[in-house]
């Protein structure tokens, strides 16, 4: 991230996260994102630890592939921990995770719960601009939900992602992904409703996502969307555009308004088609 990108994301996250915890389950799952309701999900826990089931699977392919070491895992924009809290719990086998976020507020919540959880020797967090780390240990497994997006480019994303990378590691991208470059006019107002309100520089196609990722070293290895497992607001396209307009045009100060007014034009994408949520795995490259 530039400077500014990443103090603007800081300062949403530093305001918003107690908010973002505080409505739904979020204290419950520690988690801040969308509930994928896909087949077999029966509870809105479930849900919002679905997308946490799937890098298990991967970690647990991981850790099979190489049962002589410890796995070493790395959450890019790991919120208060949840999801490494998650993995810890359910992998089976020997993990260090390491979380990086950008938000001070969410790394102490997160060493909090990691030391009421028993899990401090197992799971650790660092609060900092990702792409400023510095002195990690190369990881078998990265992972980042919802995070993606933050960074000021693709490019910059999986660079700093790749280079955190052990030779034939993977790095698992959960998040929002434009579906295509052709837009009307009142289209192009939706989605960028959506990407000021998030803060979200790098929602891109997955066209351009993959080809970032292979400048960087990182090949794609398995796509899928899960657009359709989301359960959307009971909004026309047409209403939610006009709500976008208005809601926009409200001068409030108060930060929790801009992410609200995002999530309206979130919703309003998804139901125009121009907006998918996906699951995208990269291995990288052996040298």
């Amino acid at each position: 991230m530039t400077a500014d990108t990443a103090s603007l994301v800081r300062r949403y996250y530093e305001r918003n996260t107690r908010l973002f915890l505080a409505f739904g389950i979020g204290w419950r799952t520690l988690a801040m994102r969308r509930a994928v309701w896909a087949d077999g999900v029966e509870s809105l826990p479930q849900a919002v630890d679905y997308v946490n089931g799937l890098v298990a699977a991967e970690a647990r392919s991981r850790a099979a592939a190489n049962e002589e070491s410890e796995l070493r895992v790395l959450d890019i924009g790991c919120g208060v921990g949840g999801s490494l809290f998650f993995l810890a719990g359910t992998v089976g086998a020997p993990l260090r995770g390491v979380g990086v976020t950008i938000s001070p507020r969410q790394a102490g919540i997160a060493q909090r719960q990691a030391r009421r959880r028993g899990l401090s020797a197992k799971c650790s967090f660092i609060a900092a601009d990702f792409a400023g780390v510095s002195g990690l240990p190369l990881f078998d497994l990265a992972f980042a939900i919802e995070s993606f997006v933050h960074f000021t480019t693709p490019a910059a994303f999986f660079a700093s992602a790749a280079r955190s990378l052990a030779p034939g590691g993977r790095l698992i991208v959960i998040d929002d992904f434009l579906s295509g470059d052709r837009r009307s006019r009142k289209e192009d107002q939706l989605v960028d409703a959506f990407r000021q309100g998030w803060l979200l520089p790098s929602l891109c196609t997955v066209r351009r996502a993959v080809r970032s990722a292979a400048e960087c070293g990182l090949r794609l290895v398995e796509e899928r969307n899960l657009s359709a497992c989301l359960s959307l607001l009971p909004l026309n396209a047409c209403l939610g555009w006009w709500g976008v307009r208005v809601t926009r045009a409200i001068p409030v100060s108060w930060p929790y308004w801009s992410s609200s007014v995002g999530s309206l034009a979130l919703t309003s994408c998804q139901r125009a088609g121009l907006v998918e949520y996906r699951f995208i795995m990269f291995e990288k490259m052996q040298v």
